[in-house]
Formats: structure tokens, sequence, C-alpha cells
């Protein structure tokens, strides 16, 4: 019998991702809120991503918000912004959410980005944020216990087009709960997202 995990290895980890995901995510919003000079409800960028996982491929749309902070540093200018994505998975194995091959996933996601120095085209970013998948994630390999997710990711990117109005992003994105329930095998992939400002 596998020996159930202890309340260290399981309560701590989970309390302290839910803890920084929430205090980073409120104090990007507080930023925002604070110093805005145009509506909130007005984003800065719309965008469509496609991705691949384990027996899963996802569909998305989404937008950002930019947050007014910056800071440079040696690496080059560091800036921010909030990800609003509504997407769609759907398993390549068998049917498995009930006669239903896919899934909805619907996330808010605070971002950190770094403007490589001396150049405003290349960029790496990573974030963290909060996710509701429904109904629960299932493939022949894989089933997610809960609806809400952790959902983190890394990129590099690149902008072009007229005044840099065009991005493309090479993605690398996980989703989990961070052990609030288990099995938690979470899901990885790999993405390629188009975005266009406004």
């Amino acid at each position: 019998m596998r020996p159930r995990p202890s309340l260290e290895s399981t309560v701590f980890p989970l309390a302290f991702r839910a803890w920084s995901t929430a205090v980073f995510s409120l104090a990007l919003c507080s930023t925002y809120v604070a110093q805005a000079q145009t509506s909130w409800i007005t984003p800065d960028a719309i965008y469509t991503q496609g991705g691949a996982g384990t027996e899963v491929r996802s569909l998305g749309i989404g937008i950002t918000w930019d947050v007014p902070w910056q800071r440079s540093t040696s690496w080059g200018l560091l800036t921010s912004h909030l990800d609003f994505s509504l997407g769609g998975w759907r398993t390549t194995g068998v049917d498995t959410f009930n006669g239903r091959r896919t899934v909805t996933q619907i996330g808010l996601t605070p971002v950190f980005r770094l403007w490589l120095q001396d150049s405003s085209k290349y960029f790496l970013e990573a974030g963290i944020g909060t996710n509701i998948i429904s109904p629960h994630y299932q493939n022949r390999e894989k089933r997610f216990s809960t609806s809400f997710n952790f959902g983190d990711h890394i990129a590099i990117g690149l902008r072009f087009g007229p005044n840099g109005r065009d991005e493309l992003t090479l993605r690398l994105q996980h989703f989990s709960n961070a052990g609030i329930k288990h099995p938690n095998p979470g899901e990885n992939f790999i993405q390629v997202r188009y975005l266009r400002r406004l």
C-alpha cells in the first residue's frame, strides 16, 4: 500500500502557493487600479492560441490589460500585465467525460515580462494564476479531481508589425491543483499564441 502524504508535504506547499498567488494578484490589481489613466474595462490586447499536451489539444482566446508598472534591471526592462483566457480542451483519446470529449477552461493570470536588454522586440515572460476547468479533465492516462486549478507558464516571444502591435509567443504551460485533492497528475501544454494590440 502506498503511504499517504504527510501534512507537511501537502498542506504547507499548497498554502504557500495559494498565498503567494493571491498576494501577487492583489498587488498587481491594486497597482493597476491606483495608476490606470483609462477605464480598466477596456483591454489593451486580444489574442488567440493553440496547444497540445498528452492526448489533448487546446484552442483559446483571451484579452490582456497592461499594468502601469515597470522596472529597469541589468537584464532589461521588466513590465507586467493581467491575462484573461477562455479555452477549450479536447482529448484525442476515447470518450471520457460521460460521453463528452471536451472541457472548458477559464483563467486569470498576472504575468511578468522581461524585455531583453537593448531590444524592443524580444521578451521572456512568466506567470501563475487561477483557473476553472469544467467538467473535471480526464483522458486515458490522467484524471483531475478538481475544477479549480493553478496555471503557470514560461514563454519566449517576438513583437513585430507596424508600431509593434503584433506578437508571436511560444509558451510552456502547466495546470494542476497544487495538492488540494488527489489524484493531481497535472497537464502540460506547448502553445503558440498570436496577440494583437488594440
